[in-house]
């Protein structure tokens, strides 16, 4: 017969059992963590001929707070090898929806890529998303934007021959298509002259001053022969004595001072009623 254990003894079994207890009800339960399900993929042709996969995921299980609140995604496996994947990295934060693109040649068949989620606490995720297509994507062409066209002109007023020539340059610019892009081409100038006639308000007539009336004023000198002033405006002519101011016998070779004297007084008067026939006139223009 066994010999009953102590009180110790069943004190130390209890407490054995208890661990393995606790122990075996640890393998059952769930480790904290997160999980996403398979990407959804698809993808839609561009303008420019290429085509754009987007992939679409969920996370689930994320606790509400603590470093497993937020992941970290990033992407490899990426096919076609070397296609443009954006946005990564990227922050992926509780239970939520993420996405991200994949730009591929419109004339690749097939696209894949791997998501790698790694939260705070250690949990990681990583879905693979694949999509087959098949056809390819055409280039679509936009319309072709109308010409830039631009028109400068100038004039060039002669007042003399009444005529204002225009120049008119008309300069435009097409388009040329550059795979599916327009861009502009080279100007095409051309160059138009055009004359008119002037008008009043470019050219104003200009009248010109009435003409000064002149009037003429005779004096007649008597001596023998008589001396004749006239005055035209302002210049004075003398007529008769004027050609032989000289006594006859002088012209002959006689000298007769006192005839000398005679015409000399003469020539003198003739020169005083000029210059008062000038006055005369002027003084009436004034007053005129």
């Amino acid at each position: 017969m066994r010999p009953r254990p102590t009180q110790l003894q069943m004190k130390r079994r209890i407490a054995a059992s208890a661990v393995i207890a606790i122990g075996l009800l640890g393998v059952g339960l769930p480790t904290a963590g997160a999980h996403t399900a398979t990407l959804g993929v698809s993808g839609r042709c561009q303008d420019d001929g290429t085509r754009q996969v987007t992939y679409s995921g969920d996370t689930h299980n994320v606790p509400g707070s603590g470093q497993g609140h937020v992941a970290t995604l990033t992407v490899d496996q990426i096919k076609p090898p070397g296609s443009l994947v954006s946005p990564v990295p990227q922050t992926v934060t509780g239970n939520t929806t993420f996405t991200f693109t994949q730009t591929i040649s419109g004339h690749a068949r097939q696209a894949s890529a791997t998501a790698n989620l790694v939260w705070g606490d250690g949990a990681k995720s990583h879905p693979t998303g694949e999509v087959n297509f098949q056809t390819n994507c055409p280039i679509v062409v936009p319309p072709e934007p109308d010409p830039v066209v631009v028109v400068t002109s100038s004039d060039v007023t002669n007042c003399d021959a009444g005529t204002v020539t225009t120049t008119t340059v008309t300069a435009t610019t097409g388009w040329v298509l550059v795979g599916n892009v327009w861009v502009k081409g080279t100007p095409v100038v051309a160059q138009k002259v055009t004359t008119r006639a002037t008008s009043t308000q470019e050219c104003p007539i200009v009248v010109p001053p009435p003409p000064v009336p002149t009037e003429t004023t005779t004096t007649t000198i008597p001596q023998d022969p008589p001396l004749i002033v006239e005055s035209v405006g302002a210049a004075v002519a003398l007529t008769g004595a004027e050609a032989n101011p000289l006594p006859a016998g002088a012209s002959a070779g006689q000298v007769d001072t006192g005839g000398q004297l005679v015409a000399g007084g003469l020539a003198a008067f003739a020169g005083f009623l000029m210059l008062v026939a000038g006055f005369v006139l002027r003084r009436r223009h004034g007053e005129a």
